[in-house]
């Protein structure tokens, strides 16, 4: 099937997708001041699937991997980013 997006440039938690799901991609367009951490859970109490330093390259970051009950994504601090998840 296709895939779904979400674009963030603001510091926040944001639940992206409830349920089920696969993320595809995260995409950097320009870095944060602050790490990206990215949960499977609907808040960040959680395990991270991952987290991405304040001075991560600004490029595309395959992921390609099934989370199981929510995706969120959490910063501190201003980021422009897309998700890329199904």
């Amino acid at each position: 099937g296709q895939f779904l997006y979400s674009h963030f440039t603001a510091a926040a938690t944001t639940n992206v997708k409830n349920g089920a799901g696969l993320l595809h991609a995260v995409v950097v367009n320009a870095t944060g001041t602050a790490p990206l951490t990215i949960f499977d859970a609907t808040g960040t109490v959680a395990t991270s699937i991952a987290i991405l330093k304040a001075s991560v390259a600004e490029q595309t970051y395959l992921y390609d991997l099934k989370f199981g009950t929510a995706l969120t994504v959490q910063s501190t601090a201003a980021w422009d980013v897309t998700t890329v998840y199904r």
